[in-house]
């Protein structure tokens, strides 16, 4: 099958801790994989994060933590049909 996405992904299994405005404590994920045009992340809780909103996440490599946030394109419960 043929690849139409603008940007090239990337694996990087790097564990990251998630958080936003509307919870109080962060979830720990890790990446799937990153690109010039976002990042996947498998985060581990049954908490739907809402698209449009903005997530703050700490991306932890080897030599230190880079602090990050992210507008949510889209999100989906595991389980969920696209």
């Amino acid at each position: 099958m043929e690849e139409n996405r603008k940007y090239v992904r990337f694996k990087a299994p790097f564990c990251v801790q998630y958080t936003s405005e509307s919870l109080k404590e962060e979830v720990p994920g890790v990446i799937k994989d990153i690109s010039m045009g976002g990042i996947r992340v498998l985060l581990y809780t049954n908490y739907n994060v809402p698209a449009d909103s903005i997530a703050f996440f700490s991306i932890l490599l080897p030599e230190n933590t880079l602090q990050v946030s992210a507008r949510v394109v889209w999100s989906q419960l595991e389980g969920e049909k696209e």
